[in-house]
């Protein structure tokens, strides 16, 4: 081979091995980026509440609850709620009429709540004006979090895998494993749709993970480890923290109006409203 001939292959070569794409949607060496973000307001929460799902539906703030004490007593039961967002008061109530079932997410869809229990793989629709139950569903895993893309209700049970539904046969439709540049992302729980994205709270932790659900991958994450602190209303407690599983961060809701988000955890005092920079 001649030198021309040589200098050309190597830089042809070189093209090549540098034609890498960072397309977050795409690449096969995606780079997890972090999100920044804005306290925007600062609301009381109900510290009685175990915190268990959020969702901002049609100018409403709703929460779900599960029993703090369902390992001890069992004598408080899981809810759902529809809270005043200023001041943090119950405007409407319902409980679930069997203690033994501990209350997990909720989501909203066509006016009508759809709420996850926790081990006994069944679930609850209701009617969102009057909060009257409708009827029962099971499904084949654990409840943890649930929200929907208008067409599917979207739901996660602790593990990677995250179950898309038919919401009117609650059907499993498909199922995604989530994955970072790890390896699979397991505790995925409370969940959040948002402008084609899934935004999932993993268990445990202070951290909200991005994930693109055309792949199953985490394309950013934002980290909620301060946020307390910051405000001045109190510690976040670490994820090592021997209370953290009590008031560990466990709630995210969106205002597509505003296309802020909402974020509490299990017993906090304050709900924040949050811009994502």
């Amino acid at each position: 081979m001649n030198r021309t001939c040589f200098i050309i292959t190597c830089a042809f070569l070189l093209s090549c091995n540098n034609n890498t794409t960072t397309d977050e949607n795409t690449s096969t060496e995606i780079r997890i980026k972090n999100i920044d973000y804005s306290v925007v307001n600062v609301f009381y929460h109900d510290t009685l509440a175990y915190t268990q799902g959020l969702v901002w539906y049609k100018n409403e703030l709703f929460e779900s609850t599960g029993p703090d004490d369902y390992y001890t007593t069992q004598k408080d039961r899981s809810s759902i709620r529809k809270v005043d967002l200023k001041t943090g008061k119950i405007k409407q109530q319902i409980r679930l009429e069997n203690k033994e079932l501990f209350g997990e997410g909720i989501t909203i869809m066509n006016d009508k709540i759809y709420q996850l229990t926790w081990k006994n793989k069944v679930g609850f629709i209701y009617d969102v004006n009057t909060m009257k139950q409708l009827k029962a569903f099971t499904i084949d895993t654990e409840g943890w979090g649930i929200t929907n893309d208008n067409k599917y209700l979207i739901v996660s049970d602790g593990t990677s895998n995250i179950y898309y539904l038919d919401p009117n046969t609650l059907q499993k439709i498909k199922v995604i494993s989530v994955n970072d540049n790890n390896g699979l992302v397991n505790n995925l729980n409370e969940l959040e749709f948002i402008q084609g994205y899934i935004y999932a709270n993993r268990w445990q932790t202070n951290e909200v993970l991005k994930i693109n659900p055309s792949n199953g991958m985490v394309v950013a994450k934002a980290d909620f480890s301060n946020i307390l602190e910051k405000s001045g209303k109190g510690n976040t407690p670490a994820p090592n923290d021997p209370k953290a599983q009590n008031e560990v961060l466990n709630g995210i809701a969106y205002d597509s109006s505003t296309n802020h988000l909402f974020i509490t955890g299990k017993k906090w005092p304050v709900l924040f409203e949050v811009r994502l920079n």
